[in-house]
C-alpha cells in the first residue's frame, strides 16, 4: 500500500530486507546453523515503513571495474549495519566457483578505517564468522562500531563479466 498496488520488490530487494532486519542467532553474525539469523516480520515492516522518508533501501547497479560510493551521517548512538545483496546469473552446472559476478562492500567509518563484511570458513563450520573480502556470495553484511560522524559506504563491482549487475543496497 505504501508504494502503491502494482508496486512488487525485487527478489533481491526483498531477501535484503529480511536478511538485514533478521534477529541474529547462534554466533555473531552469520553462521552454518542458523544463516543470518530469524525472520523478523515486524523489523521488516518498519524498516520498509521507515524507507519513506529516510530513504535506507537503495537499488542501483555497476558495471566490472565501476564503484558507488553512498554517505550517511551518524551520532553515534548505534552501530551502523550496511547490507548488500543481488541476484547473480547462473553458474555452469558443476562449477568450482559458482558466483559470476564478484560485488564488494566496504565502509569506512569517520576516521578513514575501512571495513569488510562478515565471512564463513567452510572448512570450519562450527566458527564464528569473521571479516574480510567475501568471492563466494551474493550477499554481503558489513558491521561498524558506534561512531559520530559520516560514513562512506562503497559497492564495487570487482568482477562483472555479465553486467551491469542490479544489486539492493540496505
Amino acid at each position: 500500500a505504501l508504494y502503491g498496488a502494482a508496486a512488487r520488490p525485487l527478489g533481491h530487494t526483498a531477501k535484503a530486507i529480511l536478511i538485514h532486519t533478521a534477529a541474529d542467532l547462534g554466533n555473531a553474525g552469520p553462521d552454518y546453523q542458523f544463516g543470518w539469523g530469524n525472520i523478523n516480520g515486524q523489523a521488516a515492516v518498519d524498516l520498509v515503513n521507515a524507507d519513506a522518508s529516510a530513504n535506507l533501501i537503495t537499488v542501483d547497479q555497476v558495471d566490472n571495474g565501476q564503484t558507488d560510493f553512498y554517505t550517511f551521517n551518524s551520532n553515534g548512538a548505534t552501530a551502523p549495519r550496511v547490507s548488500l545483496v543481488w541476484s547473480d546469473p547462473a553458474a555452469t552446472q558443476l562449477a568450482a566457483n559458482t558466483l559470476i559476478n564478484d560485488v564488494d562492500l566496504r565502509l569506512t567509518d569517520p576516521d578513514g578505517v575501512v571495513r569488510q563484511p562478515f565471512v564463513l570458513d567452510p572448512a570450519n563450520p562450527a566458527n564464528a564468522a569473521t571479516t574480510g573480502n567475501d568471492a563466494r556470495n551474493p550477499v554481503e553484511v558489513v558491521a561498524g562500531t558506534a561512531k559520530a560522524g559520516t560514513w562512506t559506504v562503497s559497492v564495487a563491482g570487482t568482477t562483472v563479466p555479465s553486467g551491469p549487475q542490479q544489486y539492493t543496497l540496505i
